[in-house]
């Protein structure tokens, strides 16, 4: 886990959602999604529609709604325009 993490700080786009994953499967929801926000926060959209799916996964649709629509505010809730 530790290298996953060093490899997704490091931008690598494969291990951050790997390390995401992992994370969900172990119940650590806020975990993966911090490892998620992360990456939309650092412009990486290549994996941005990976949250919005992490949150549907959580029931939490109308927040995925949000986040698909206006993205992220700078503090990681969801932007409402």
């Amino acid at each position: 886990m530790d290298g996953l993490r060093a490899r997704a700080d490091d931008g690598d786009d494969r291990a951050a959602v790997l390390l995401a994953g992992l994370l969900e499967e172990q119940g650590d929801l806020e975990g993966a999604m911090q490892i998620l926000r992360a990456q939309v926060d650092a412009g990486n959209e290549a994996i941005a529609w990976r949250l919005p799916e992490l949150l549907i996964r959580q029931g939490r649709l109308e927040e995925a709604k949000q986040v698909r629509r206006f993205g992220l505010n700078p503090d990681g809730s969801a932007a409402s325009s």
